[in-house]
């Protein structure tokens, strides 16, 4: 799953929740408050988006992923349906 850290008063934040909700792929947005030294540490770049093992916090890190996520998320819904074409023999079947 997607996880975007970001801290409250962010646009640049904004946007990126934004663009993932917009894809409408799972993600998860963690609020990292000033409080929490370890969070802040761990990410001390924000906005932060990671996937698996991976960490994106440069812009041009950022902007590459979710250029490869915009378009892995087209071609698999391009591929995949949602559709249900009824059996005209009995006219119930899904096929």
């Amino acid at each position: 799953m997607i996880e975007l850290y970001r801290s409250k008063a962010c646009p640049i934040s904004d946007d990126l929740e934004e663009h993932l909700r917009a894809l409408v792929v799972a993600h998860r947005v963690i609020m990292v408050e000033e409080g929490h030294q370890g969070e802040k540490q761990q990410y001390a770049q924000l906005p932060a988006l990671k996937e698996g093992k991976s960490t994106y916090s440069t812009a041009a890190q950022i902007n590459n992923f979710l250029h490869e996520l915009d378009l892995e998320v087209r071609i698999t819904r391009t591929y995949q349906s949602d559709a249900c074409f009824i059996d005209p023999e009995d006219g119930q079947t899904c096929l």
